[in-house]
């Protein structure tokens, strides 16, 4: 074996061991990255689970709202099918916060419960819309009809704070705009117009609040419930 044989394979084996060092580096930074991606992801979700009842609430409230103020002014079985849907919707909301609420930070109830508020949401917007057929009285002006729809979105909308509340808002505001022209009711064409309007710009916000929140999350993932 020649002299230099000892130093080569010295330096072989620092060589592999640096390699091997920057490998483990590598796989801690990646996973280090992925926990903080996951962090923010429960994060975020957990806010969603901790607005949700509050929307529940808000449809029961509105629910008797419309109710009391239209008794007597609409036919009575369409004003009761529309409050049953309306408040199914409300009740499947509570009812996935409740089963999520036992376990809040874990990442995947928290992810089933997000695909399971979509879908109540988009039952709850259609239900909601479906009022301008079946709940507003024959003489609703269009302030009550922008009141009905596109206030109930920006509630819902303000309440969340995040991207899911467009699947409520789509139908809840869309159905009465094509309710206002069926029916029809009085100022049709303004009516319809304004919702319209007044319901894109609330999806607007919607958007540029859930990436508000997003930013915010990631620079400093901290859960709040409020």
């Amino acid at each position: 074996m020649s002299p230099e044989s000892p130093s080569k394979l010295l330096r072989g084996f620092e060589a592999a061991r640096v390699e091997i060092a920057e490998e483990v580096q590598a796989h801690a930074l990646h996973r280090l990255s992925r926990l903080h991606e996951e962090a923010i992801e429960t994060a975020r979700l957990a806010n969603l689970l901790g607005r949700s009842p509050f929307v529940a609430w808000l449809l029961i409230a509105g629910l008797g709202v419309v109710a009391l103020t239209s008794t007597g002014a609409v036919p009575l079985s369409p004003l009761v099918l529309w409050s049953l849907f309306t408040a199914a919707s409300a009740i499947t909301i509570l009812r996935l916060y409740g089963r999520t609420s036992v376990v809040p930070f874990e990442l995947m109830p928290l992810r089933a419960f997000a695909a399971d508020l979509d879908a109540a949401l988009l039952f709850a917007g259609f239900a909601w819309g479906a009022g301008g057929f079946l709940a507003l009285p024959q003489s609703s002006n269009p302030l009550t009809l922008i009141l009905f729809a596109a206030g109930t979105a920006a509630g819902v909308s303000a309440l969340l704070r995040a991207r899911p509340s467009l699947y409520f808002l789509t139908p809840a505001v869309i159905l009465p705009a094509i309710a206002a022209f069926l029916r029809p009711l009085p100022d049709a064409p303004l009516a319809a117009t304004l919702l319209l309007v007044l319901g894109a710009a609330v999806a607007v916000a919607t958007l540029l609040s859930g990436w508000w929140q997003a930013r915010r999350l990631g620079l400093a993932p901290l859960v709040t419930f409020s």
